[in-house]
């Protein structure tokens, strides 16, 4: 799993934030061979990118244990997953 090139510098502003996220995407879509448009809407997890906007991203990164789960998930793949169990909650059903 790729990890995307955002700072951790959680007083950036709103629009050097969402310049940061267009690299993030820019830089995913070259990685899979596919379009930014494309990338973000079917690969990108919105509560990814929100997490990172809300500083929290590279809070759960920091915080997240080094070894595999029981279910074989690395620590990468164990800060997605709280991420996403997080953010649930506040998506509109």
């Amino acid at each position: 799993m790729n990890t995307l090139p955002l700072s951790d510098n959680e007083k950036e502003n709103e629009k050097e934030n969402e310049k940061k996220i267009v690299e993030a995407v820019k830089y995913t879509a070259e990685e899979l061979n596919n379009t930014p448009a494309i990338c973000r809407k079917y690969y990108i997890h919105p509560d990814l990118l929100q997490a990172y906007l809300d500083g929290y991203l590279f809070k759960v990164m920091s915080k997240t244990t080094a070894g595999k789960t029981k279910y074989g998930h690395d620590k990468t793949e164990k800060a997605v997953l709280k991420i996403l169990k997080k953010y649930k909650s506040k998506r509109k059903p």
